[in-house]
C-alpha cells in the first residue's frame, strides 16, 4: 500500500513507525528477539530514498555479516522492483537507485574498511597492490613472527625475560608465553591503540599504597564487595526468619539481627567507597551462637547452615583477598612491574615483527582493516570526505560492536545521523571482542522523548513465538538478569509482548523441564542397562523420546495459515557446545531411527578419511612411521587383511614394524608389500609436480577418493577430501609448499583450539533432518520445536584460572611470583580481575540462554542433569539474590530457582504441570522401563513375522526372516576394555578403576637449559628418575669402581640426565642396595632384565583381554625366575604388611606375565624399599 510517497504497512506497531520515520536525531533501536528489526531496517532505507530522495549510496549499512549484507541488498532490490511494477511514475528513480545499490556502501565494517585503504592507501604509505591474507597465510606468518621475538630474545639473555619465564612458565617448556602473547595481542587489537594501552596499564604496576587506593581496581573492589556483602545478608535475614517460625532456633535472632545490621554497614561503606572498610573486613569476627534447646532440630540446623556459609564466605574473604592488606598489595604489584614490562616489550616487539612480515608480503589481516582505516580516518581529509559522502550511517547488530569499531564511526559521522538497531540481550560474542557495554551505556544516555538528538526507541512486540513461549521467557528472566548478572535489568520495557500470529487455542502448550537424575544406582541388586551410560547419553536418550513423540503433533504453518505435521526438518537440538556431545547425540538419535546432523565448525581432522590421508602423506615424507604405517595398510590404499599384517610383524617382534615392511620388500616375501612400497616411492618421485596438484593426483591413483564415495556418507567425505586439497592449495601460494611443512602446519593446527576447519556442509534447509547446533549458530534463526540440550552442564570458567587475566577496563592482573622463594600468589588486581571476567562471562552465560529460549517459535524442551533433584530443589526455592546466582554453575542454577520459587515439588512425585510449564524428574528406571516396552515390541513384531511370514510382500521370506532376526553374537565385548595396563587393572580390582583414557600429552617443545636450574623436582619425578638410573648401571663397571658416582657423572656427561637430577639422586643408597644380597644375586645373574616392558593376553570373566607394564628387574638363577620391584615410597617398619598388601596384587600380575611369556616359573618375589634400604620378601 503506498500513501504519501511512502510504503504503509498496516502491520507496523507505533514503535517500529516511529523507528522508520524518525529523523534529525540518533536513534538507537533496542529490538528485541523476532520483533522485525530487519524489516524495520529495509524499510527505513526504502523510505529515505523515496520519501526524503536520498540515494541509497549516500548511506553507510555496516552489518555484522556479508550474507546479511548480501540478504538486505537482495530484500531492498525485491522491494525496489515491486514498487516499481505498482507505481509506474516512480518506475525510472527506482531503476536509478537499483543502478546506484550494486555500488551502495551496504557491507560489514571490515569491507568498509577495505574500501578506505583502497581509496586512502597513499595517507599511510600503503601498497596500493595489497590483498587480504588467508587465514592459513596469517596463521602461518604469525607463527613466524613469535618464534623469531622469542628467539631473539633468548639470544639476548637478559635476566629479567629470564626471571619473565620464571614466574610463569612450567618446568618443562615456555608454552605459557607463546599461548599468552598470541591470546593478549588478540585481545588488545579491540583498542584503538593497542600498543599505547598496553603500555599504560603496565604503568600501573607503579601504584604505591596511596595510588592503588585511588585505582581502577579498588573502585572495581568496592562494587564486588558490595555485590557479596548484600548477598550474605540475605543469607543471614533467612536465617533470621527461620529463627522466628514456630519451634524455631529463636535465641538466635538477637545475634544474627545484630550481625544482619554490621553487614549492612560494611555494604554502605562500600556503596560510599570508604577507605575503612577493608579494615572492618579483616576485624570482622562471629561470636558464638547461645544454646537453642527444645526447638525444631531441622529449623535449627537451617540456621546454623546459612549462618556457616556466610561466616567461610568473610573466611575466604580474609585469607584471599585482604591477607596482608593495603601495603601488601601494592609491594606484590610493584615486585611485577618488571616482569609485566617484559612482556610488554615481548608483545610490542612480536607486533612490529608481524607487521614487518605482513608488509614484506604486502598482505593484511582483518585487524589491519580496523586499525589502518582509523589511521587513514585521523587524516581530516579522509574523514571528512566520508562524512559528506555519508547523509546516514546504519549500524546493525550494535550490540556486538568494539572500542575500535565505535571510533571508525564517530569519525566518519555528522552529529545527528547515526541509526543504531541490535538487542543487548542478545550479545554473545565476547570471545569475538564485542563490548555490549556500549550498547549499555547509550541505552541509560538516549532519551525516549519523540523530540531528543539522542533517542531510543523499544520494539518489544514479538511476531515469532507463541505466547507459552513468550512467558516463559519473561517470568525467568525477570527474576534473574540484573545489572550484576547479565549487566542489565530485564524491566517491563525489556518483557516480550505477543505479536498475536498465531490463531487463539484451547490447548496449553507449556514449556517443558525435563531433569535427569545423576544419582548413582547403589542397590547391585537392582542394576539396570542405563546404569553405564553417561549423563549425556541419558539426555539424548530422552530427547529422542521427545522427538518422536513431537513428530506426531501438528504445527502452525503461518505462510498456509494453517496447521500440518511435525517434520524432523522443524526441530533444532541446541548445545551451549556441540563438539564434546555431538557423537552421542548423532548415536543415539539414529539408533532411534532419527535422522540427525550436526552443523558444527569442528571435527574436520578427527574424520577416518582425513586421518587416514593424512597419514598417507606421512609416510610418503617418512615411511619409519609405524601408526601411520600401519593405519595406511590397513585402509583401502594398502589393502592389507588382518593376518597378512600379522605376518609382517612376525617376521621381526623385537624390531619396528616398517622394518618388517623393508624386509619383505627386499625379500619378495609378499607380493602386496612390493606392490605398495613402489607405490609410495613413485608418489615421492613425483612431488616436484606441486603440493595441491600432486595431493589429488594421489586421491586418484590410489582410488581412495572414488572409495570413500561408496562409504556411507560418501558425498561428505569426498567433500572432506577436497577441503584438505585445497588447504593444501592455499599452504602452497603462501608457503615453500613442502609436505614436511604442510604436515607441521596440520598438526600445529590439530593441537590449537579453534583452528579445526569444519567438516563440509552439504546439507540445506530443506533436508528432512533434525538439526543438531550450537546457540552461536543459532543466532538469527527460527525453528518450530527447540530442545535446549546440557542444561546441566557446568559454565566453562577456566578462563578466570590464567596466570595472567587481561581485561578491557581493569588491565593487566598477574600472579605475584617470587621464584627463588618458590612463592606464588595472587595480586589484588588479579582477584579483582577475576571476580570481574568471572561476572563478564555469566553475564554472557546468562545471553546465551536467552537466545537459546527465543529461537523457539512454537514448542521448547530443556533437558539437563543434576545430582539428586529434589535435595536441589531444595536449596533453589531461596536462590534468587544476585549473589547466589552469581553462583550458579548451569543453566539449570538459573531456570530451577524460578520454578522452585513459584512451584512445589514433593520427593515422591516425578513433576508437576500447569498452563505454563511441565516439570518432570527422570530416572534411569524410567528409561529401563521405556527401553523395555520398546524391547518387548520388537520381539512382537520379529514372532509376527516368525510365525505369518507369508504376509510379508517379499518372495525371499527366509532371507528377510534371517536378517531381522539376526543378532551380533560378541554384543557383550563391544562394552568391555580390551586393553589394561596393570596399574588400571589393579584399581578395577580394588574397585578404584578410573578410565584408562585420560591420557597425558606431553610437551612437544624443548625445555631450554636455564630452565633447569635450582629447580625443585617431585617425589614421583625422583622415583622415576631413580628407576632410570639403576637400569644404566653398568654392572661390570660397578665391580671394578666399587662405586656409583662415576657413572652418574658419566651420565651427566653424555646427557643422559642433567646434573641438577644427578643432585636428586643418592648413590650411597644404590650402592646399598647393589651390596645387598638381592644385589649381588642380580648382579651375579646369567641374564638379568631392567625395564622390561610386556603386553600379555589374559583370560577374565568377559573374555580376553590384553594387560600391558612395566617390570622393574628380573634375573634367571638356574632355570627359575626371581622378580624384584624397587619402592621409593615413605614408609615406616611397621607398616610392612601394609606395604606388601598394596602391591600384593600388582607382584602377582608381574609373575602370571613373566611365566606366560618366558615359559619360565617365578620362584621368588621382591620389593625393595629404598627409603628403608630393606628387601621385603612377598
Amino acid at each position: 500500500m503506498w500513501k504519501e510517497g511512502g510504503f504503509i504497512m498496516p502491520k507496523w506497531t507505533e514503535e517500529q513507525r516511529q523507528a522508520i520515520d524518525g529523523r534529525n536525531c540518533n536513534l538507537l533501536v533496542s529490538a528485541a528477539a523476532g520483533s522485525g528489526k530487519t524489516a524495520v531496517l529495509v524499510q527505513r532505507i526504502l523510505d529515505l530514498v523515496m520519501i526524503d530522495g536520498v540515494d541509497i549510496d549516500r548511506m553507510l549499512v555496516v552489518t555484522f555479516t556479508n550474507a546479511a549484507a548480501s540478504e538486505m541488498k537482495e530484500r531492498i532490490a525485491r522491494e525496489m522492483l515491486k514498487a516499481s511494477r505498482d507505481y509506474p511514475d516512480k518506475r525510472i528513480e527506482l531503476r536509478r537507485q537499483l543502478s546506484l545499490l550494486n555500488r551502495s556502501y551496504i557491507m560489514t565494517m571490515h569491507s568498509f574498511c577495505l574500501k578506505v585503504l583502497r581509496s586512502h592507501f597513499h595517507l599511510i604509505n600503503l601498497d596500493p597492490l595489497f590483498r587480504v591474507g588467508k587465514e592459513t597465510e596469517i596463521t602461518l606468518l604469525k607463527q613466524e613472527a613469535l618464534d623469531k621475538t622469542l628467539e631473539n630474545f633468548y639470544e639476548k639473555e637478559n635476566p629479567a625475560f629470564y626471571k619473565l619465564i620464571e614466574c610463569f612458565c612450567d618446568m618443562k617448556s615456555d608454552i605459557w608465553l607463546e599461548t599468552n602473547l598470541s591470546k593478549i595481542y588478540y585481545f588488545i587489537q579491540s583498542q584503538p591503540h593497542p600498543i599505547q594501552w598496553l603500555q599504560e596499564q603496565v604503568e600501573q604496576f607503579e601504584a604505591d599504597h596511596s595510588s592503588l587506593m585511588k585505582s581502577k581496581w579498588i573502585k572495581e573492589l568496592y562494587h564486588i564487595l558490595y555485590i557479596r556483602l548484600t548477598g550474605m545478608v540475605y543469607q543471614m535475614e533467612r536465617a533470621q526468619s527461620i529463627s522466628l517460625e514456630p519451634d524455631g532456633p529463636y535465641v538466635y535472632e538477637p545475634l544474627i539481627e545484630e550481625e544482619i545490621s554490621r553487614l549492612k554497614e560494611m555494604a554502605d561503606m562500600c556503596s560510599n567507597q570508604d577507605i575503612n572498610i577493608f579494615d572492618v573486613i579483616q576485624t570482622f569476627e562471629f561470636k558464638r551462637l547461645p544454646a537453642a534447646k527444645n526447638v525444631d532440630k531441622e529449623l535449627k540446623e537451617l540456621a546454623q547452615e546459612l549462618r556457616t556459609s556466610v561466616k567461610k564466605e568473610i573466611t575466604v574473604l580474609k585469607r584471599e583477598w585482604f591477607e596482608g592488606g593495603a601495603d601488601q598489595w601494592a609491594e606484590d604489584l610493584q615486585k611485577m612491574k618488571e616482569p609485566m614490562e617484559v612482556f610488554r616489550e615481548l608483545l610490542e616487539e612480536f607486533h612490529w615483527r608481524f607487521s614487518d612480515i605482513k608488509r614484506e608480503k604486502n598482505i593484511v589481516d582483518f585487524n589491519d582493516l580496523e586499525h589502518m582505516a582509523l589511521d587513514i580516518l585521523s587524516y581530516p581529509e579522509a574523514s571528512q570526505y566520508y562524512s559528506e559522502r555519508f547523509q546516514y550511517i546504519f549500524i546493525d547488530e550494535y550490540q556486538d560492536s568494539n572500542r575500535v569499531q565505535e571510533a571508525l564511526t564517530d569519525r566518519i559521522r555528522r552529529e545527528f545521523n547515526v541509526f543504531m538497531v541490535g538487542d543487548v540481550k542478545q550479545s554473545i560474542y565476547r570471545f569475538r571482542l564485542a563490548e555490549p557495554a556500549l550498547f549499555i551505556k547509550k541505552q541509560h544516555s538516549f532519551s525516549k522523548d519523540k523530540l531528543a538528538l539522542n533517542r531510543r526507541i523499544d520494539l518489544n512486540r514479538n511476531f515469532r513465538s507463541r505466547k507459552e513461549v513468550l512467558t516463559g521467557v519473561n517470568t525467568i528472566f525477570k527474576k534473574i538478569m540484573s545489572t550484576h548478572l547479565g549487566e542489565m535489568e530485564y524491566t517491563d520495557d525489556s518483557m516480550l509482548l505477543s505479536g498475536g500470529v498465531y490463531p487463539e487455542e484451547e490447548a496449553e502448550n507449556p514449556i517443558e523441564i525435563h531433569i535427569m537424575d545423576k544419582t548413582k544406582n547403589q542397590d547391585e541388586n537392582d542394576q539396570d542397562v542405563f546404569d553405564d551410560w553417561t549423563d549425556q547419553e541419558l539426555e539424548a536418550k530422552v530427547t529422542a523420546k521427545r522427538i518422536k513423540e513431537s513428530i506426531n503433533g501438528f504445527i502452525y504453518d503461518e505462510t498456509l495459515s494453517r496447521k500440518k505435521q511435525v517434520q524432523y526438518r522443524d526441530i533444532v537440538i541446541l548445545m551451549r557446545s556441540t563438539r564434546p556431545y555431538q557423537q552421542i547425540y548423532e548415536d543415539v538419535l539414529s539408533a532411534e531411527g532419527i535422522p540427525v546432523f550436526t552443523d558444527t565448525g569442528t571435527g574436520f581432522f578427527e574424520t577416518i578419511e582425513v586421518q587416514v590421508f593424512i597419514n598417507l602423506l606421512k609416510i610418503v615424507d617418512n615411511s619409519r612411521q609405524d601408526i601411520p604405517l600401519l593405519s595406511v595398510l590397513r585402509s583401502p590404499i594398502g589393502g592389507f587383511e588382518v593376518e597378512e599384517l600379522s605376518a609382517l610383524r612376525l617376521l621381526d617382534k623385537n624390531a619396528p614394524f616398517y622394518k618388517s615392511v623393508e624386509y619383505a620388500y627386499q625379500t619378495h616375501l609378499c607380493p602386496k608389500t612390493v606392490h605398495f612400497v613402489e607405490k609410495i616411492a613413485h608418489w615421492r618421485e613425483n612431488l616436484d609436480i606441486g603440493l595441491s596438484e600432486w595431493i589429488w593426483q594421489i586421491m586418484n591413483e590410489s582410488g581412495y577418493y572414488a572409495f570413500v564415495a561408496s562409504m556411507p556418507g560418501g558425498e561428505q567425505r569426498q567433500a572432506n577430501l577436497r577441503i584438505l586439497a585445497k588447504r593444501a592449495e592455499e599452504f602452497e601460494v603462501h608457503q615453500e609448499g613442502s609436505l614436511y611443512g604442510f604436515l607441521q602446519y596440520v598438526e600445529k593446527l590439530k593441537g590449537r583450539k579453534g583452528n579445526d576447519f569444519g567438516v563440509a556442509k552439504l546439507i540445506g534447509p530443506n533436508n528432512n533432518v533434525v538439526r543438531i547446533m550450537s546457540i552461536h549458530k543459532s543466532k538469527g534463526l527460527e525453528f518450530p520445536v527447540v530442545i535446549l540440550a546440557g542444561a546441566g552442564r557446568g559454565f566453562n570458567l577456566r578462563d578466570t584460572h590464567e596466570k595472567l587475566l587481561v581485561h578491557k577496563d581493569l588491565g593487566l592482573g598477574p600472579i605475584c611470583a617470587e621464584p627463588d622463594k618458590r612463592v606464588y600468589r595472587s595480586t589484588i588486581a588479579r582477584n579483582i580481575i577475576k571476580e570481574k571476567i568471572r561476572q563478564e562471562s555469566l553475564s554472557e552465560e546468562m545471553r546465551i540462554l536467552y537466545v537459546a529460549m527465543t529461537r523457539a517459535k512454537e514448542k521448547l524442551m530443556i533437558i539437563g542433569s543434576v545430582k539428586d533433584p529434589f535435595s536441589k530443589w531444595d536449596k533453589w526455592e531461596n536462590a534468587l539474590h544476585p549473589h547466589q546466582l552469581l553462583r550458579g554453575q548451569s543453566y539449570l542454577d538459573w531456570i530451577g530457582p524460578v520454578l522452585a520459587s513459584e512451584n512445589e515439588l514433593a520427593g515422591e512425585e516425578k513433576g508437576f504441570e500447569n498452563i505454563q510449564w511441565l516439570l518432570k524428574i527422570w530416572h534411569k528406571t524410567d528409561l529401563a522401563e521405556i527401553q523395555e516396552d520398546q524391547d518387548n515390541e520388537q520381539k512382537t513384531l520379529k514372532e509376527a513375522l516368525r510365525l505369518y511370514p507369508e504376509s510379508l510382500p517379499q518372495k525371499d521370506f527366509s532371507y528377510v526372516k534371517r536378517r531381522l532376526e539376526w543378532e551380533y553374537p560378541y554384543i557383550e565385548e563391544t562394552n568391555t576394555q580390551t586393553k589394561y595396563s596393570v596399574s588400571d587393572l589393579v584399581s578395577e580390582i580394588r574397585g578404584e578403576h578410573q578410565s584408562s583414557l585420560q591420557s597425558q600429552y606431553p610437551s612437544l617443545i624443548k625445555k631450554p637449559l636455564f630452565l633447569s636450574n635450582d629447580k625443585q623436582i617431585s617425589g614421583a619425578e625422583k622415583g622415576t628418575l631413580l628407576h632410570y638410573v639403576i637400569q644404566q648401571i653398568d654392572f661390570r663397571r660397578y665391580e671394578k669402581d666399587k662405586a656409583v658416582m662415576p657413572q652418574l657423572n658419566s651420565m651427566v656427561e653424555k646427557s643422559m640426565i642433567s646434573r641438577e637430577e644427578c643432585s636428586n639422586i643418592e648413590a650411597a643408597q644404590i650402592e646399598i642396595f647393589l651390596e645387598s644380597p638381592l644385589g649381588i644375586r642380580m648382579r651375579n645373574s646369567e641374564k638379568c632384565q631392567r625395564e622390561w616392558p610386556f603386553v600379555y593376553e589374559k583370560e577374565r570373566e568377559h573374555g580376553k583381554t590384553l594387560i600391558q607394564g612395566m617390570i622393574d628387574c628380573f634375573f634367571y638363577e638356574e632355570e627359575s625366575i626371581v622378580l624384584v620391584d624397587y619402592k621409593s615410597d615413605v614408609v615406616l617398619n611397621q607398616n610392612l604388611e601394609q606395604l606388601k598388601d598394596k602391591y600384593r596384587i600388582q607382584m602377582n600380575l608381574y609373575q602370571e606375565a613373566l611365566e606366560t611369556l618366558t615359559k619360565h616359573q617365578v620362584k621368588e618375589k621382591w620389593i625393595y624399599s629404598f627409603f628403608l634400604n630393606k628387601m621385603i620378601p612377598l
